[in-house]
C-alpha cells in the first residue's frame, strides 16, 4: 500500500560523541507483583539477580542505576541491588533522552523499555530467553512477538555470552525520515499530535522541534489523553517548550466496559473531541492507533491529514497476522468490548475497533480498526530499527 511507508524514527541523538568520562548501565525493573498468573515470581526474582550480577561482571567501572518500572511499588526490594542506585519513578524515555551523554547500556529482564532504548540508538539487550521457568512457554511466545523486528544480538541466550555492542545508526536514515514526515503534514495549518503518555509526548515533542528548525511558522499542539502515567511527565520541560500550547483532555482515558460509568465517559469524551479547534487544512499526528480518542478525532475531523506513527513489530503483529503464533482459542472479547464496538461506537459515529485479550491480558492484546489502515489514514509510517 503506497500510503504504508517505513522510517526510523529521528530522535537525533548523537551517542558517538561528547560523551563524558562516567558511563552509567541501567536496570529497568519490572512490576513483577503483576506478571501472568502462571509465572513463578520466585524464579522471576532470581534471574532478575543475575542479570544484575551479569551488569556487574560485563561492565566494571561503570555506575549501576535501578530504574523502577512506573507501577513498581517496592519489588525493589527483593533484588540484590549491591552497587545500583535506585532511581526516581519516572518514564524511560524521557529518563534515557536526558540522560543520553552518560548511558552507554541499557538492560532488562523483558521490559518495553529495552525496546525503547533500541530505537533511540543506545546498547541495549533482554534476557527473555534466560526466563523459562520464571514465565510459562505460552508467555514466552507471546513476549517473542512482542519484541518481533529486533535483532539476534538483542537477545541474551546465556549467562556466559559477551555483551554485544550494536552499530551506530548512519544520520543520513534518521534525515530521510525527518524529510518524509516533513514532506506529510501541511505547513500552513496547526499541526495536532496525540499523546496518551509521556513516552509519546516526548516523541511528539522531539519530532516538533526538528520540523520548527525548517519551518519556524509551523504551529503545534499537544493533545493529552487524561492518564494516570502523565504525574510523571506532564510538567517535562522538553515537552512544554516545544508545543504552542498542550492540551489536557478533561475526561479521562476511555476504556472498553461494561456498565454506566464507561458509557457516561465515552460520551462525554466524544462531545468534547468533536469540538476541537481543528480546521480544514490541518494536520493530525498519532502514535495511539484505535484508542477511543484518537478514533473521535480521525472520524471527527475528515479534512484534516491524518498520519499515524505505528512501530513495525506491532503493525506486523495486528495488521500482519502476526498474532497468528499464538492459540486463536486464548484471544477472547468481553461483553463491554462488544458492545462499545458493535453499538456505542456506530452510534457516534466511529469507526469500528476490534480488541481481543490473550489469556489473561498481561502479555499481549490485539486492538486495531475493523478497516484497513489506508481506509482510515492519509498516511502510515511504520517505525523500524537499524
Amino acid at each position: 500500500m503506497k500510503s504504508i511507508k517505513k522510517i526510523e524514527f529521528p530522535y537525533a541523538l548523537d551517542l558517538q560523541v561528547n560523551r563524558k568520562t562516567s558511563y552509567i548501565a541501567v536496570f529497568f525493573g519490572a512490576d513483577f507483583y503483576n506478571l501472568p498468573l502462571d509465572s513463578s515470581r520466585a524464579l522471576f526474582i532470581e534471574r532478575t539477580n543475575q542479570i544484575l550480577e551479569y551488569m556487574r561482571v560485563h561492565l566494571p567501572g561503570h555506575t549501576f542505576i535501578y530504574q523502577p518500572h512506573p507501577n513498581e511499588t517496592d519489588e525493589y526490594t527483593h533484588l540484590n541491588l549491591k552497587g545500583f542506585t535506585v532511581g526516581e519513578h519516572t518514564i524511560a524515555e524521557l529518563y534515557l533522552y536526558e540522560h543520553a551523554d552518560t548511558v552507554d547500556y541499557v538492560f532488562s529482564a523483558q521490559s518495553g523499555a529495552s525496546i525503547s532504548a533500541y530505537a533511540m540508538g543506545f546498547n541495549s539487550v533482554v534476557f527473555l530467553d534466560m526466563l523459562h521457568g520464571a514465565l510459562s512457554e505460552e508467555s514466552i511466545v507471546g513476549y517473542r512477538s512482542y519484541f518481533s523486528g529486533l535483532p539476534d544480538s538483542f537477545f541474551i541466550k546465556s549467562f556466559e555470552q559477551s555483551l554485544p555492542r550494536r552499530v551506530a545508526v548512519p544520520q543520513d536514515v534518521e534525515q530521510n525520515a525527518l524529510k518524509e514526515i516533513q514532506q506529510a503534514i501541511n505547513p500552513h495549518g496547526t499541526l495536532w499530535i496525540l499523546a496518551s503518555d509521556p513516552s509519546v509526548g516526548l516523541r511528539g515533542a522531539i519530532l516538533v522541534r526538528q520540523l520548527k528548525e525548517s519551518t519556524p511558522q509551523l504551529k503545534t499542539q499537544l493533545l493529552v489523553i487524561n492518564h494516570r502515567r502523565w504525574n510523571l511527565g506532564l510538567k517535562n520541560s522538553i515537552i512544554q517548550r516545544a508545543f504552542d500550547k498542550v492540551i489536557i483532555l478533561p475526561v479521562s482515558r476511555v476504556w472498553y466496559g461494561v456498565g454506566l460509568a464507561p458509557f457516561i465517559s465515552a460520551i462525554k469524551s466524544a462531545h468534547i473531541l468533536k469540538n476541537l479547534p481543528i480546521q480544514k487544512g490541518d494536520t493530525f499526528i498519532s502514535c495511539n492507533n484505535a484508542l477511543f480518542e484518537e478514533n473521535c478525532i480521525l472520524s471527527y475531523y475528515p479534512k484534516v491529514k491524518k498520519i499515524l506513527l505505528i512501530e513495525n513489530r506491532w503493525y506486523k503483529f495486528i495488521y500482519g497476522n502476526g498474532f497468528a503464533d499464538l492459540s486463536s482459542n486464548k484471544f477472547h472479547s468481553s461483553w463491554g468490548v462488544l458492545f462499545f464496538s458493535y453499538f456505542l461506537e456506530p452510534i457516534l459515529g466511529l469507526h469500528r475497533t476490534l480488541y481481543k485479550e490473550y489469556a489473561d491480558g498481561k502479555v499481549l492484546n490485539i486492538l486495531r480498526y475493523v478497516l484497513p489502515l489506508d481506509k482510515v489514514y492519509d498516511v502510515v509510517f511504520l517505525t523500524t530499527y537499524f
